[in-house]
This record gives C-alpha cells, sequence and structure tokens, in this order.
C-alpha cells in the first residue's frame, strides 16, 4: 500500500507514544534534506498534494521526506539525518498545492536479510541504536516472552520482523475495540486480553515487540491511499480521515527506514524482486559452495549421467531418426535435472552467507526439515523443535546437539569447549536421516500432518 507519512514517533509509554524534543532547521524551496544520504537501495516518488480542507502545516510524502517545492520547517532528534516531519511554512490553506519527493525502499527481501544478518546492535549508527530500542522499564514481561517465541528460530532482523507481522495480522481489525483500563499498559492488554484492535494498535504492537529483540524501530502516522479513493483512470486520491493509519518503520544497516504493514485490514508491503535468474547461484552463496554439507540435492544429475544417455541412445535406436529423437528427449530431462539441481541449491544457500559454523548449521537443519514437511510451528524455541523432531524422527540423533549449539551462541549462554567438530559431526547424522525422509516412498503417513 502506498503510505502518506506525516510524522514519526520514537517514546512509547503504557497510555501511548509521545516524541523526544525536535531541532528545526529551516530548508529553502527544492533544498534537499539529509535524510538517507548514507543509505541505498532506494527511489525517489514525487507527488504533488492540493489541501482541501484543515490540513494544518504538515507535508505528506510517500517515505522519508527528501525536497519540497515550498519552504519548509523540517524536523530532526538528534541526527540531521533523523528527520521525523516537515512543516510547511507559513502553514497551508484551503487550496494551497506543493510538490514533495520522499525515498522509499526498494531492497529485496534478500538484501534486507544479508544486511541484517550481523549481530544485532554492532552495525547500527549511534542515533538509531539506544532512542529506537527504548522501552519503558515497567513494560510487562511477558510482551518480551512473546517476541523471544515468535523470533527465536529466525536469523536475521527482516525474518524476524515477518514473523512478528505474520502473527499480528492474524489479530482481527476491529474499531470498536475497549479502552485499555486504568495501570494497565496499552500493548500488554491489546496483545493478551482484548486480542482485536485496528492500525494503532497492531502498528504500536509490533513496534514494541521488535524492540523487545533489539531491532530499532518506530510508529510512522498519516493516511493510505485506498483504491476507492481513486479517481477513474488517473493517479489522484481523494484522502478523507477514512484513511488514517499508521505503521511501523523498522531500520536496516545500508537501507534505512522499510515500512511493514501488521494491520490485517490493508495488504502487506510488496518487497522488490532480485534481478537475477532462480537457478543461479547469487554471489553471497559462492563461498558457502563445497561446505554446505549437501552436495546430493534431490533431483540433481549424477556424474555418469553423460555415459548412461549414449548407452541409451544406442541401444534403444533402430535408425538414425529413432536416435537422435531418444538423444533429444534424454538431453531435454538432463537440462531439467540440471536446471532442478540450479534452483535447489540457489534454495539452499539463500541467505546463509557470513553465518557462523553453529547458526548455519541449525539454520541448514530447520530448512531440510521443513523441505521433508515438518517446519518449526512459531511459538516454538529452537530446543523444543528439536525435542518435537526428534519425537517424530527417532533416528535424528544429534538435532538437539545442534540446536544446543546456536542457542548458547546466540544468547551468550556458557560454552563447552567444542570447537564445532560436535557439531558438524551431529549435523551429518541428521542430514542423513533427513535426506531420507525426502526420498520418494520414505516418507510415513504421519510425516504429512
Amino acid at each position: 500500500p502506498g503510505f502518506l507519512r506525516a510524522q514519526v514517533y520514537d517514546i512509547y509509554t503504557p497510555t501511548g507514544w509521545k516524541r523526544r524534543s525536535q531541532q528545526i532547521s529551516t530548508l529553502d524551496a527544492n533544498q534537499i534534506s539529509s535524510v538517507d544520504e548514507d543509505v541505498g537501495n532506494r527511489r525517489t516518488i514525487s507527488i504533488a498534494v492540493t489541501s482541501a480542507g484543515r490540513t494544518g502545516d504538515n507535508v505528506f510524502s510517500v517515505g522519508q521526506p527528501r525536497r519540497v517545492d515550498r519552504p519548509v520547517r523540517l524536523q530532526w532528534a538528534d541526527d540531521r539525518q533523523d528527520v521525523t516531519g516537515a512543516l510547511i511554512a507559513g502553514g497551508l490553506d484551503r487550496g494551497s498545492t506543493y510538490q514533495a519527493v520522499g525515498s522509499v525502499s526498494v531492497a529485496s527481501e534478500e538484501q534486507l536479510r544479508l544486511a541484517s544478518l550481523t549481530p544485532f546492535g554492532s552495525s547500527y549508527p549511534d542515533w538509531v541504536r539506544e532512542p529506537y530500542t527504548e522501552l519503558p522499564p515497567d513494560l510487562p514481561g511477558r510482551v518480551g516472552e512473546l517476541a523471544q517465541e515468535l523470533t527465536a528460530l529466525e536469523l536475521n532482523a527482516y525474518d524476524k520482523a515477518v514473523a512478528i507481522e505474520t502473527y499480528l495480522r492474524a489479530i482481527p481489525n476491529d474499531l470498536n475495540v475497549p479502552a485499555t483500563p486504568r495501570g494497565r499498559d496499552a500493548i500488554d492488554y491489546f496483545l493478551f486480553d482484548a486480542q482485536r484492535g485496528y492500525f494503532d494498535y497492531h502498528a504500536s504492537a509490533m513496534v514494541v515487540l521488535l524492540r523487545s529483540v533489539g531491532i530499532p524501530s518506530r510508529l510512522a502516522v498519516g493516511y493510505v491511499l485506498q483504491e476507492d479513493e481513486k479517481a477513474i483512470s488517473i493517479d489522484r486520491y481523494r484522502v478523507t480521515e477514512q484513511s488514517a493509519f499508521a505503521w511501523p518503520e523498522v531500520y536496516f544497516p545500508g537501507l534505512g527506514w522499510v515500512e511493514f504493514n501488521p494491520t490485517p485490514s490493508q495488504p502487506r508491503v510488496l518487497r522488490s524482486v532480485p534481478q537475477q535468474p532462480a537457478p543461479g547461484i547469487p554471489s553471497d552463496a559462492r563461498d558457502l559452495e563445497g561446505t554446505l554439507g549437501l552436495e546430493n540435492l534431490p533431483g540433481q544429475a549424477a556424474s555418469g549421467d553423460g555415459a548412461l544417455l549414449d548407452e541409451l541412445a544406442s541401444n534403444g535406436a533402430g535408425n538414425d531418426r529413432n536416435r537422435w529423437v531418444l538423444t533429444g528427449i534424454l538431453a531435454a530431462f538432463a537440462a531439467l535435472a540440471m536446471a532442478g539441481a540450479g534452483t535447489g541449491r540457489y534454495l539452499w544457500v539463500r541467505g546463509m552467507a557470513g553465518l557462523s559454523t553453529q547458526a548455519r548449521l541449525w539454520e541448514q537443519t530447520v530448512r531440510l526439515a521443513s523441505w521433508a514437511r515438518m517446519p518449526p510451528q512459531p511459538a516454538q524455541t529452537p530446543r523444543e523443535y528439536a525435542r518435537a523432531l526428534r519425537e517424530r524422527v527417532p533416528e535424528l540423533d544429534g538435532v538437539e546437539t545442534i540446536a544446543d549449539g546456536y542457542v548458547r551462541e546466540r544468547f551468550g549462554q556458557a560454552r563447552d569447549e567444542d570447537d564445532g567438530s560436535q557439531t558438524e559431526a551431529a549435523w551429518r547424522s541428521v542430514r542423513a536421516a533427513l535426506l531420507r525422509r525426502l526420498l520418494p516412498g520414505r516418507r510415513k503417513p504421519s510425516d504429512l500432518g
């Protein structure tokens, strides 16, 4: 959906959102702001806005405000890149028009994953890391526990954000949600008692849950462009208060602020598609070749297929014409097998570049088990998922060892003297058992539930 951004909020309190004290700098008409100067994979979008009523002096833009064709007062917090809003100098009268240029992310899902694979907090700018992960000290503990449960199996900030977004989109949209009882935290009440609400609740909950797992985020407010407000055949919208909306913005190192939408009344934000064919091996995966531990993907062409093709072509052909037909058919099957192997390897390596040994082995275990139709449940911790896998597949010796290694590393628990060799050995055993589950005829009816 297209969001018309007015301003953002950064301080969450049990009763609502506030803004830090704002600094003001004046920009001349068409002067470019400092927002998004140091990030990439973004696109500028220009819109023309005409005031048809009492719109105040807020500048609306699609994405982060970059330039306006009228003098504006730019609002920012601790850093000039930390732009929180813009105001038209002198205000807006009915019929006033301005053109605003905003910056939006066009990063693909894979680029967002790669941007957030480094340990949390190590690559965020100082002006992002502290203020946009702050939470009230009296936030009920079960809110943070829910955030940990929802994201325990995810290895990067993007997939954690998607896991939280998916969970919240299952909470019904209701404009008649009861008021939060006095003395209660609004998000705790929404998540565990009311379990229904509208965009303010969904968006605020996503920001709070993200911050609970160390991911910088904030609340943006404005309007959403809806198809029933669009003029026929032209890109012109009559935006009313019925389109008021709020959404989370999540910060990704090197990519800037990225919009999400956890409110089920509007669609998710679409991400761009990577400009590379699926069967190819992405550049971030090339260094992983030969160390993935999955050298024989189902459907992958064996090294002796060329000799087999020649033998079948000569034995099965009674004349030259038949020989060429059979050879063509077999060559087509070989090409399909190679393409399938390339696609399989792409799906296998995606998102694992730069992971530590413990994280990579756990990700490989989860991915292979999911291919065998045994994916993790959203609320399961890694250790709970490992135990569940072992119950369904008793021959999965070592799956708990892989899970323990990942949990110890991820959450900073005390570690033994294992240099990774025990986990590697456990992975070889787990890999063999899961691959057997992928082979035709080896799956039990109980595995298909």
